[in-house]
């Protein structure tokens, strides 16, 4: 399973959000593909700023998924959080991991 992280072009730049998910990194690199647009100016109410009207380059369809997210920046942006059988193994082997670092009486 692949997740999406982006940043709201309205918020701080420090500020991720994970915004898609896919079985395949291709699945997300092609919805962007998809709902990429000529890049356009858009007037936004800011809340970080307090702003009416703050003027915003915006990279995607209106009305889309991402219409308020800034394009990835990197490759970071995806990321390859596994599948379930890989999460409950982790968690049995850090599980047992800690169990047999207890001494047994």
């Amino acid at each position: 399973m692949w997740i999406l992280i982006l940043n709201p072009i309205t918020d701080q730049a420090e500020i991720s959000i994970p915004v898609a998910r896919a079985e395949t990194k291709e699945q997300l690199i092609a919805l962007l593909e998809k709902e990429k647009v000529e890049p356009y100016k858009k007037a936004v109410y800011n809340s970080f700023c307090n702003k009416n009207d703050y003027i915003y380059t915006k990279y995607f369809k209106e009305g889309s998924l991402f219409e308020d997210f800034n394009p990835p920046a990197n490759d970071a942006c995806f990321v390859n959080v596994g599948t379930l059988d890989d999460w409950i193994q982790k968690t049995v082997e850090k599980w047992n991991n800690t169990i047999m670092s207890i001494p047994s009486i």
